[in-house]
């Protein structure tokens, strides 16, 4: 687990309540997993400034903030939804806060980047706020934000020629851009989509897949994975472990960095799901959204066996976002109608 510390540049605006949390949500594996359901509804219809299911959720699973327009959020907490603040720089004019949104390891702080590379931190409970600024040119356009130990980083697309940067800075030293390390891998034609910063997954065409650091520009694990590349899936959080499936979604298939062992769990006979999700100790699969319809499923990794867990709140699109929090305990789904929140909830007697 990452910790780091932000020194803010503090003036209040307003104070967003601060909600307990009660018992502790459990990380799924094969030993509960079938006690993994819809917990939480939240909806949307109170909040018409609402116009997607877009989201970031703490890594502990108790926080989600929603995008509220361009530059507001809104925190849902246990069922309750707090007031909606701004989380841009009151002196900018007409804000274009892109689609990376960070939050902090203990839930307390969101940032945001702008299309210009200015960063804001809001602290949720107090209300202050700070900023750091990348300055980007308009040829340069940040893709996804992140922050460790005190330190911001973006990954950006520089427009003219096509190739992405690796940005860091402090609030006290100007950026600094290293290369996109994986670029220089000739044999890499797929970048796993969703996983989310520092980390990076890439296959070639003949399934050796790497696993990167952006920050050191390291390969951190890589393995061979058979004669085809591996298209879509996700890490677990401790980075051992990737669920993947092929590019005809005929089986989806676990592989251990560690041992460098890649197993098919399971035939998916073509059908395509928008998310995968793997538990750290590698036990067990969820699968979210079976061809288009709101499904969540689960795979026993040992014996294949399929588990239906039951089907997510009613939306009239696929849904905008789908993350698991960083623990493993929360599947968070959204969608124009609002939030389906899934966690361990053994049935009582």
């Amino acid at each position: 687990m990452r910790h780091y510390i932000l020194l803010f540049l503090c003036f209040l605006l307003i104070i967003a309540p601060n909600f307990a949390q009660t018992d502790a949500p459990i990380p799924i594996s094969a030993e509960n997993i079938r006690d993994f359901r819809s917990v939480i509804r939240a909806d949307f219809e109170p909040y018409p400034d609402i116009i997607s299911g877009w989201f970031v959720v703490s890594p502990d699973g108790w926080r989600v903030a929603v995008r509220v327009g361009l530059d507001r959020m809104i925190i849902f907490e246990d069922g309750v939804f707090a007031d909606a603040f701004s989380i841009t720089n009151p002196a900018l004019e007409n804000p274009n806060i892109i689609d990376a949104i960070f939050i902090s390891e203990d839930g307390n702080t969101i940032a945001v980047v702008d299309d210009k590379g200015l960063v804001t931190f809001r602290d949720i409970e107090v209300g202050t706020q700070a900023i750091m600024n990348f300055a980007l040119t308009n040829e340069i356009m940040p893709q996804a934000l992140w922050v460790e130990s005190g330190q911001a980083w973006i990954e950006a697309l520089v427009i003219a020629n096509n190739t992405s940067v690796v940005g860091s800075m402090r609030s006290d030293t100007p950026p600094t851009y290293i290369p996109y390390a994986p670029a220089d891998d000739s044999d890499a034609i797929v970048r796993i989509g969703r996983i989310l910063p520092p980390y990076v997954v890439t296959s070639s065409a003949q399934g050796d897949v790497k696993l990167w650091d952006l920050e050191t520009g390291d390969i951190l694990a890589s393995a061979d994975v058979g004669d085809m590349p591996a298209v879509f899936g996700q890490i677990s959080p401790n980075g051992q472990f990737l669920v993947w499936r092929d590019p005809m979604s005929q089986t989806v298939s676990l592989l251990n960095f560690e041992t460098g062992e890649n197993v098919p769990v399971a035939e998916l006979d073509g059908a395509y799901f928008q998310a995968f999700y793997v538990s750290d100790d590698g036990t067990v699969i969820l699968g979210i959204d079976e061809d288009f319809e709101p499904r969540v499923v689960a795979w026993i990794v040992a014996t294949g066996e399929r588990i239906d867990l039951g089907e997510f709140r009613a939306c009239s699109r696929v849904p905008d976002m789908i993350r698991m929090s960083h623990d493993m305990t929360t599947l968070v789904i959204g969608c124009d109608t609002g939030l389906d929140i899934w966690r361990i909830a053994p049935e009582s007697d």
